[in-house]
């Protein structure tokens, strides 16, 4: 397993500026009034701001920067008047990549940020823009009317899928859109996919905490579907077998993603067993066991072991330092918008899944 211990170099990990939001707020509601989402007015500032997921402040400064732009004008009292025409839908559209979340930019964890930024410079450097949708609508269960409704009003030359569900990969494969998921594919679907290699990352997680001598180790996980989850669980176990020798406990704990979620899973651990490893997918989540288990007199890492499977800056502030695993977002963007432009430009045929490694970060969470 090549798994780096990674170099003390967290420039690429610099907590973005404010006027970044309002800037990509600018950029979404540029790109609407070319391609004709609106005509003659812009719509009011709530219905605005619920499109665009962003609060009046974020979106009244986006407001004033495009007035300068002169693409459109204000006045009290009146709605906001559009003073550019919209281009012909095709040809607005034929260098723009968008990209479909279920949470807005600002509601994103800083790594999705960091790359999702990342993804944007890179596509500009190739004469493409990226335009960020939020859109919750598509991620129920049923999410077909939603986004049919969507690739009518859309025609990006690729779509970037964050966090998609099995059933929106299905949608783009049956209609063989250019496509990428910006995480784990659903196996059986013909689409291409960029994400951290989750299966190796906890088989190597696993081993590791099975090699620092915890005899009862387990993955906590939301019960998501998210293929990457789904990885996550089998390179767990696949670890366990691997490595594993002796007497141990293993288990996988599924949760409902929230904090009393978290919470119920380690009381289902504790306080009845010891030298106890725990992997935590999620960096919120991680926080959350490290809390509890300090608050419940749990000795880390000489009681209880904890490695989180995901990262964020905030883990520098945090004393112990965690265990983790980090991701190169500029190496994550950089495959994302190489795979977006191919299927664009037809190149890519068949699936194909692009796996990035990450870098273990060894922190003071386990022995």
């Amino acid at each position: 397993m090549n798994i780096n211990q990674p170099t003390d170099d967290y420039s690429l990990f610099v907590m973005p500026q404010r006027k970044l939001l309002v800037v990509q707020t600018a950029d979404c509601v540029r790109a609407a009034i070319k391609n004709g989402e609106w005509k003659d007015f812009l719509p009011g500032e709530i219905d605005l701001c619920a499109y665009l997921g962003v609060s009046r402040t974020t979106l009244r400064s986006a407001i004033k920067q495009l007035e300068r732009e002169g693409v459109i004008s204000s006045s009290q009292g009146r709605r906001r008047r559009i003073l550019v025409q919209a281009k012909n839908k095709l040809h607005s559209s034929n260098k723009t990549v968008i990209l479909l979340s279920p949470v807005p930019l600002h509601q994103a964890p800083q790594q999705a940020i960091y790359w999702i930024d990342e993804l944007r410079e890179h596509l500009r450097k190739a004469g493409f823009r990226l335009e960020f949708l939020a859109r919750p609508s598509c991620y129920h269960q049923q999410p077909e009317t939603f986004l049919n409704e969507l690739s009518h009003r859309h025609h990006p030359i690729a779509w970037v899928l964050y966090r998609s569900t099995a059933k929106m990969q299905q949608w783009f494969s049956e209609r063989k859109l250019a496509c990428v998921i910006a995480g784990s594919r659903h196996i059986e679907l013909e689409l291409v996919s960029v994400d951290i290699d989750y299966r190796a990352l906890c088989l190597h997680a696993a081993g590791l905490l099975l090699a620092r001598g915890y005899e009862n180790i387990y993955l906590i996980i939301p019960s998501s579907g998210l293929a990457g989850d789904i990885e996550s669980e089998h390179g767990f176990l696949d670890g366990v077998e691997k490595y594993g020798k002796g007497k141990f406990n293993v288990d996988v704990l599924r949760h409902n993603g929230m904090l009393d979620g978290v919470v119920n899973c380690l009381e289902k651990i504790f306080p009845s067993q010891t030298s106890v490893g725990l992997l935590v997918a999620n960096q919120y989540h991680s926080l959350t066991a490290l809390c509890w288990l300090m608050q419940n007199k749990l000795r880390v890492p000489s009681e209880v072991g904890i490695i989180s499977r995901d990262n964020d800056v905030f883990y520098d502030y945090v004393i112990p330092k965690m265990t983790r695993y980090m991701v190169n977002p500029t190496l994550f963007a950089d495959k994302i918008a190489r795979m977006a432009l191919k299927c664009a430009s037809g190149e890519l045929i068949s699936s194909r899944d692009c796996r990035v490694m990450p870098k273990l970060i060894q922190g003071h969470t386990i022995k």
